[in-house]
């Protein structure tokens, strides 16, 4: 990206440290510097429990650092704030409440008015391709649409930055891909700066502007790869092969490191 465009997020020495119930320490995240720009679609990869979503969890507020700090648009991150919206894996919608009264909760919470509720619930059910399902409850949609209703509750407010956990685990293969092209879609309507974790190395190559693969833990950027793949993203281009190949032959290498011991629990 365009050295010009303004650092959205930055992280200087980050440091998670947990206590087990017998006093053991247990480092989660060792260090982790790095910078977000305006706009960018950020992709945070690695193995499993290496971090990525304890790290997600410092940037929306809900974990304290053990060290180092955290910014958005030069300000501290001190706790939650309307300004980062989130996405997790789990659905978490209200059951008793329709599409729209859904993706309405957060504006009402922070008293906006009828009308202005109900102009822009509307205009994120077509962003998100749920029209005509306005009056649905979440019981009667399928799991990517309940997500696509996640998805449009957390731009609702316009927040300044989108963070999403895994937000496609729970799906199937061609749910997941669709939902790829559609976030594609999304962001390039919203131009919201996004930092998205994932396992998979394919969602991580259809969405990112970059990838910030994470060592095993105590985790660290092992690398940030660029992704310079013209979108739309073809999966089973040349190019998509073979930047998938590079990024599983690094990841494969954390895996094994945990498989095999030398990375501390």
């Amino acid at each position: 990206m365009n050295s010009s465009v303004p650092i959205k997020l930055k992280a200087e020495g980050i440091k998670k440290y947990f206590y087990t119930h017998e006093g053991q320490i247990v480092r989660a995240v060792e260090n982790i510097t790095l910078e977000v720009r305006e706009g960018e679609f950020i992709a945070l990869l690695g193995p499993s429990g290496c971090g990525k979503s304890t790290f997600l969890y410092m940037v929306a507020g809900f974990e304290l650092s053990t060290e180092g700090e955290l910014y958005l648009d030069g300000d501290p991150i001190t706790g939650p704030s309307p300004n980062r919206g989130i996405v997790f894996q789990e659905y978490v919608l209200f059951p008793w409440r329709t599409v729209r009264k859904n993706i309405e909760f957060g504006l009402e919470i922070q008293g906006a008015d009828k009308v202005s509720r109900a102009e822009r619930s509307g205009e994120l059910i077509g962003l998100v391709g749920l029209k005509g399902f306005e009056d649905a409850y979440p019981h009667t949609l399928s799991g990517g649409m309940q997500q696509r209703v996640a998805i449009a509750r957390a731009l609702a407010y316009d927040p300044s930055v989108l963070l999403m956990d895994e937000p496609f685990g729970a799906l199937d293969a061609q749910t997941r891909r669709r939902l790829i092209n559609d976030l594609v879609k999304i962001h390039e309507a919203t131009h919201k700066t996004t930092m998205f974790v994932t396992h998979s190395v394919e969602e991580a190559i259809g969405l990112s502007d970059r990838i910030f693969l994470f060592s095993c833990r105590p985790s660290s950027i092992k690398e940030v790869i660029e992704v310079t793949i013209p979108r739309p993203r073809e999966l089973t281009s040349d190019d998509f092969i073979e930047l998938q190949r590079t990024i599983l032959r690094s990841l494969n290498e954390e895996v094994e490191k945990i498989v095999i011991g030398p990375c501390p629990f």
